[in-house]
Parts: C-alpha cells; structure tokens; sequence
C-alpha cells in the first residue's frame, strides 16, 4: 500500500472515530446491541437467532449487520438486507471504506453494546469499529485500530460467543 494511501486511512480513521467513552460494562441497563456478522459464517441464520434469543432474554434489542465479502458469482445469492450489508464492491479502493449514504443510518445511532464477529483482518472492519457508536466494544480480533474493550480469542464464533456470555454473566 503506498504511503499516501495509509495516510488517507489513518486520517480518516482518526477523524471519523467515536469520540465517546468506552468501557468494560455490565449488561445491567443495557437495552440495545449492535452486531457485526460475517455472511460466510457457518449456519449464519442458526447462529444470528442464537444471539437474538440471548440478548432478547436479557431485555436488550438487537440489530444485525454484515459483512459481505465473498467473490460474487452471477447465481449467487444475497444472504442479507442490502442496505445491512457491507460488501467488496461497495468499498472505495483508495480510502477502503463504504459510500455511507448506501449504510442503514440505523448503524450510526448510538448503541449499549456494539459485538463484531468479523475475523478478516481489513481496513473496512477497523473503520466499521472505530466509528460504532456503542459505548462497550467487543470483538474477535486484537490490535489498537480495533478499539475494542473486550476481546475473546477463541476457535470459532461460536466458542466466542459462548465464552463472551460466560464473561458478561461474571461482570453482570
């Protein structure tokens, strides 16, 4: 990557970052959560309700977004709401980032929990992180770009989540 380039991405990771507090939080008097998938996850849709069904026994409503970044074929299927979906093509080549205006503006109202699932490490995830207005992070992948305040190692997005809810039922 040129140089140039890195430092568009660095600016505009700085620039547009969320510029509230994050903490390590309770899931006491939380009542909503952003989640971040990726549609090559095994069993998405089985996987997406488990997820739903805890967070709505905690009282907390949920929204779902996706990443999309699979080599599109003529036939193949669209796993998700368009406009809840980041995909390869809507990315910029030279500042990495999606044309906002075709995002969910719900993505940019401030939320109790923001949990990425991605894996893939991408300037498109870093920036979808830094600029998630939730004031409690939780993700998959470490680096300070990432912001997160939680982070699970763990095999597979379903280890991590069921470590994550073993760990949020220790600090609630």
């Amino acid at each position: 990557m040129s140089k140039f380039k890195e430092y568009i991405r660095r600016y505009l990771l700085s620039k547009h970052a969320y510029k509230g507090k994050t903490a390590l939080s309770s899931l006491k008097g939380m009542r909503t959560a952003t989640i971040l998938l990726d549609v090559c996850e095994d069993d998405l849709f089985l996987f997406k309700e488990m997820i739903y069904a805890y967070f709505k026994e905690q009282g907390i409503a949920t929204s779902f977004y996706y990443f999309d970044f699979r080599k599109k074929e003529k036939n193949m299927a669209q796993l998700s709401a368009p406009a809840d979906t980041i995909t390869r093509k809507q990315l910029s080549c030279y500042t990495g980032r999606p044309n906002m205006k075709s995002m969910n503006p719900l993505f940019f109202q401030k939320s109790d929990i923001f949990i990425s699932f991605i894996r893939e490490d991408s300037y498109a995830l870093k920036y979808f992180c830094s600029i998630a207005p939730a004031s409690f992070k939780i993700g998959a992948l470490e680096g300070e770009q990432y912001c997160y305040d939680l982070v699970v190692a763990a095999e597979d997005n379903k280890q991590m989540f069921a470590c994550m809810k073993d760990i949020l039922a220790k600090i609630s």
